[in-house]
C-alpha cells in the first residue's frame, strides 16, 4: 500500500513505508523519532536504523548551487610574486552568505597540491578582490584560480597560468651564522634564493622548551650583471604581546640601515602578534648595473620569554 495523499497518516505506518517500502506494513521496535525518519540513520535513538532520505527524490526538490566567480589575469609579476584575485562573484541560488573566498595556485594544472591565500570576507562575501602571491620559484610555471564557498559547496573560476621571471642579477647568495642553543639549524632558504626564515623555538614559560636567547645573522651577496635593478624588501614576523623591547631585526643595505622591526608589547603574557615594522628608507633601492651589493639581517629575541610559534620571514624581490 502506498502513503496515502489524504486523510490522517500513521508514524508508524510512515515508519513501514521508510524501512519495508510499504505503508502499514512490517514490524517496527519503538520508539519511533521524526529526526531519524527525516535525516536516516539511528542517531535520535529510534528502534531502527532508517535509510537515509534522497532528496532528489522527494516532490519539488528545491535547488541548490555553489558560488560562480571569475579568476583575474595576473599581473605585477616578478620573480617571486605576482597578484591575482576574484571579481563577478554572484551567490548560489537558495543559499547562505559567503563563507570563504579567495585564491589557489599550484605548480600543476589539476591542482592535485596547492597553497590557498584566503580573501577577507565582508558583508555578503560578494566583493571582488586581490591576492598577492609571494615567495614563488624564479623562471617557474604557476596555476591559479579563484573560489568562493557556501553552505552548498565550493565553485570555481576558470584556471590561468603565468611564468615568473628570472632573478635580474647574475649572483644571489647567502651566509647565515646562528647563535642559538635550542635550534641550530633556524634558518629555511627558499625561493630561488629570494626568501629567507628564522624561525623561533618556543620559550618555556610559554610550554616550550627554550630557556635561552635566539639570535643570528644572515647576509645576503647580490651581484649584478650589466642592466641596473631595482631591489624590494618585504618582510612579515610573530613577536610577543609582552614586551616591544624583543623579538628584534634590522636590515642593514651596503652599510646603511633600511628597515628594522620589533614586537608588538601589551603585556598580554603568552599572547603573540604581528611585528611593528619601520622602513627608514622605502623600497625599492636601486642597484645600479656591473656592482656588487651586500644585505645585512641582523635578528635577536633579545630575552628568553615569551615565545610561542614566533618567526620572521623576508622575501627578496628585482625588477
Amino acid at each position: 500500500m502506498a502513503v496515502p495523499t489524504s486523510g490522517t497518516l500513521s508514524l508508524e505506518a510512515i515508519a513501514q513505508e521508510a524501512l519495508y517500502g510499504t505503508y502499514g506494513s512490517g514490524t517496527i521496535t519503538p520508539p519511533i523519532h521524526l529526526y531519524d525518519l527525516v535525516n536516516g540513520g539511528n542517531s535520535a535513538g529510534s528502534g531502527n536504523i532508517y535509510p537515509t532520505v534522497n532528496t532528489a527524490c522527494l516532490p519539488n526538490p528545491v535547488t541548490r548551487t555553489v558560488p560562480t566567480i571569475t579568476t583575474k589575469p595576473i599581473a605585477s609579476i616578478t620573480s617571486s610574486t605576482a597578484v591575482s584575485g576574484g571579481t563577478s562573484l554572484v551567490n548560489g541560488v537558495n543559499a547562505s552568505d559567503i563563507i570563504a573566498k579567495g585564491i589557489q595556485y599550484s605548480l600543476s594544472s589539476t591542482f592535485s597540491s596547492f597553497t590557498t591565500i584566503n580573501a577577507a570576507i565582508v558583508g555578503d562575501g560578494l566583493g571582488s578582490f586581490n591576492s598577492s602571491l609571494t615567495s614563488l620559484n624564479p623562471s617557474t610555471t604557476y596555476y591559479v584560480r579563484a573560489f568562493a564557498t557556501n553552505n552548498f559547496g565550493t565553485g570555481y573560476g576558470s584556471v590561468v597560468n603565468f611564468n615568473t621571471l628570472a632573478v635580474p642579477v647574475t649572483g644571489l647568495s647567502w651566509s647565515t651564522t646562528v647563535s642559538n642553543v635550542c635550534n641550530s639549524t633556524p634558518w629555511t632558504i627558499s625561493a630561488g634564493n629570494q626568501t629567507i626564515r628564522y624561525d623561533i623555538v618556543d620559550s618555556f614559560n610559554c610550554g616550550g622548551t627554550c630557556s635561552n636567547i635566539q639570535a643570528g645573522t644572515a647576509t645576503a651577496t647580490i651581484v649584478v650583471g650589466s642592466s641596473a635593478v631595482n631591489l624590494g624588501l618585504d618582510f612579515e614576523g610573530v613577536g610577543e604581546a609582552q614586551n616591544s623591547n624583543f623579538e628584534r631585526i634590522t636590515f642593514t643595505l651596503n652599510g646603511t640601515q633600511v628597515a628594522n622591526a620589533n614586537a608588538p608589547g601589551g603585556s598580554l603574557g603568552c599572547v603573540m602578534g604581528p611585528v611593528v615594522k619601520t622602513y627608514t628608507t622605502a623600497p625599492p633601492y636601486v642597484l645600479a648595473a656591473n656592482t656588487t651589493h651586500t644585505l645585512v639581517i641582523d635578528f635577536t629575541t633579545a630575552d628568553a620569554l615569551y615565545h610561542v610559534n614566533a618567526y620572521y620571514e623576508v622575501d627578496l624581490s628585482f625588477s
